[in-house]
């Protein structure tokens, strides 16, 4: 039998855009600007690059909220 594959590297390519996209265009339906919807969810992309749609949508509405 082969030896388990090792954990690849994070996603890229068509998957981490496909989160990112989705992650974008929820946060633009919920009203958000465009270009500051599409700031919050790189940042929250750089943070955690194997991070799925959801997980950038919560991190992204953290950095979105209001503060005080």
């Amino acid at each position: 039998a082969a030896p388990p594959a090792p954990a690849g590297p994070p996603p890229t390519g068509p998957s981490r855009a496909a989160a990112t996209a989705e992650a974008l265009s929820a946060l633009v339906n919920l009203g958000y600007a465009q270009g500051e919807a599409a700031a919050a969810v790189a940042s929250a992309a750089g943070r955690d690059p194997a991070a799925t749609t959801p997980v950038l949508i919560r991190a992204a509405l953290k950095q979105l909220a209001p503060t005080g």
